[in-house]
This record gives structure tokens, sequence and C-alpha cells, in this order.
């Protein structure tokens, strides 16, 4: 979890101040960066297909009010009964260590493990900022950024309501034009 620009772990609020909970933390962010990177997927593929009786789910937060309630028992079931069920193997790296994907580790030398544990820890932190802007977007706009864009083209809505309030936006040039014709 160690890059650059930082030597060391990065913890200026000393959150991780014993190993015990270093580890904690640690585990916390890889399974948030694993659930972020399937929930951006999950995000994303709805949007190019649906599955057989799924049509008239909404994607994006409007599926929270198209889902069955028997859809959000089985879900909410099925993920209590992976945090029951599924547990970090024996001997294992860590708590984050489930045993998927470890067989690709098997012949590498610790360099190359740790280059790969840093590449997962980055692609699940770009995935966390991923799925909270795309959710913030949905929020803000009332439809997934992917449907938005569709209806209102690459440049998306007129936001001049977010940004009127900025001062150096305030007829200045330091803030994007409408591009001609807008």
């Amino acid at each position: 979890g160690v890059c650059a620009p930082f030597p060391d772990k990065f913890d200026p609020l000393k959150l991780g101040n014993t190993d015990a909970k270093m580890e904690r933390n640690t585990a916390a962010e890889i399974k948030h960066g694993r659930v972020a990177m399937l929930a951006t997927l999950g995000y994303v593929v709805p949007e190019l297909f649906h599955f057989p009786g799924c049509e008239k789910i909404t994607n994006g937060l409007g599926a929270l009010d198209t889902i069955p309630t028997e859809g959000l028992v089985s879900l909410f079931a099925f993920v209590g009964f992976h945090e029951i069920a599924v547990q970090p193997r024996e001997n294992g790296m860590g708590a984050y260590d489930l045993g998927f994907g470890a067989e690709f580790l098997e012949n590498c030398d610790d360099t190359e493990i740790k280059r790969r544990q840093t590449a997962e820890r980055n692609n699940g932190r770009l995935a966390m900022m991923a799925i909270f802007g795309m959710l913030v977007q949905d929020q803000i706009f009332g439809m997934s950024p992917f449907k938005l864009m569709r209806e209102t083209g690459l440049w998306g809505p007129n936001i001049d309501f977010i940004i009127k309030d900025i001062p150096m936006c305030a007829g200045g040039s330091m803030c994007g034009a409408h591009p001609a014709g807008t």
C-alpha cells in the first residue's frame, strides 16, 4: 500500500498507531476497495445489459426504488452469508487474503507480490472515488451519469447552479466557458 510520493505508510492522524490497528485498517481498505471495484462494474454493466426479467429495474440510485422487496432481502441475505462464510485462509498473507487468486502469486518473488498488492490497493482507491462520484452525480441530477450523458450530450447539463457562488467563476476567465452556440 506504500506508493510514491510517500516513502512510508501514510497515516497523519495516527489511526493505525499499533500494528494490530494498521493490519485491521489495511484489511478494511482492501475489502472496501474490492467492494467498490465490483460496485463500479455493477453500476456500468446495467447500462449495456439487463438479465431477463430485470428490464424494468432502473439503473443507478433509481434501482433502490424499483427492486422488489424480495430482491433486497435476498441481496442482504447473500451479503450477510458471505460475511459469515468466507473467512481468511489459514497461513495467508493477512485478514484480506481470502484465497481467491492466490495461485497467481505462487511463483512470484516478494517484489512482484508487493507490486501486485499495491496495484490492487490503488485500483481499489480509484474505484472508491469512482463509485462515490457516480453516486453523487446520480443524486444531484436524478439519473445515472451514462443516461445523463446520453440525454444532455458529452458536456452535460448546465452547472451554473453549482459554480455560481465560487468567487473566481463570477465572470472571470479562470472557469470553463460554455461551448460556442450554447
